[in-house]
């Protein structure tokens, strides 16, 4: 049975939902999540994925492994728009409202664009040792560092960290840690962001020769005058 964590936004901003594992069934998250968003357990709705796109919560039995969430995925808490007092039966017979352009028919059916708003927040970061955490996602990051660290005892060392590896990925945990150059290289290194400025290979625009680190740069360009590099 394994932790789950999601990054939730809604109406009233972004939170961290670490209560859920992955037999928890749908009906709990519903209520996790009405009591997060401020939005009845009835009216949840819950958007998933990039674009986001919303999940079946239809099935309060279900659990959160059957509807295929994952640990670390973001929710967007959404409310359900319910009938207008009054309307009763007569809302199923009536005309929908057209929330966007229809387009064209095409064979036979008609198409409506409909519109599904967005959610803007602004949050402020705080100027404290998570500041690098709060800006990327939150306490989601320090769990991603902790299991890649742990994961690589190789590459992180006790002379690598400054302390043992357990010790360190139980320190990251803590809210009062510094982040800094050790888990930017890594997400550096996953993405390829980053130039190791003694081992990059450069190429002299003028004279196409090819080269190895800056000092090599340097040295060509104090022997031949040429200053325009590319790296390759």
């Amino acid at each position: 049975m394994a932790a789950l964590a999601f990054k939730v936004k809604s109406k009233n901003g972004q939170q961290v939902l670490k209560d859920l594992t992955s037999e928890s069934t749908v009906g709990e998250l519903k209520l996790f999540l009405a009591s997060i968003s401020d939005v009845s357990v009835e009216r949840v709705c819950v958007l998933c994925g990039y674009p986001p796109k919303p999940i079946d919560v239809s099935d309060d039995y279900k659990t959160l492994t059957q509807i295929g969430l994952k640990s670390g995925e973001t929710l967007i808490v959404e409310e359900k728009a319910g009938p207008s007092p009054g309307e009763g039966s007569k809302a199923e017979t009536s005309v929908p409202m057209i929330k966007g352009p229809s387009r064209p028919v095409e064979n036979g059916t008609s198409h409506e664009t409909i519109g599904r708003p967005g959610i803007l927040m602004k949050k402020v970061v705080p100027s404290d040792n998570s500041c690098l955490f709060t800006s990327i996602v939150h306490s989601l990051m320090r769990q991603i560092i902790a299991m890649e660290v742990g994961n690589d005892l190789d590459t992180y060392t006790e002379a690598f960290l400054g302390r043992p590896n357990a010790e360190y990925c139980a320190w990251i945990m803590q809210p009062s840690s510094w982040g800094g150059a050790i888990e930017l290289a890594h997400e550096a290194k996953s993405s390829r962001q980053f130039t190791d400025l003694n081992k990059f290979t450069l190429k002299c625009q003028v004279c196409d020769t090819l080269l190895t680190g800056q000092a090599e740069a340097q040295r060509h360009a104090k022997e031949t005058s040429h200053t325009s590099f590319g790296e390759v």
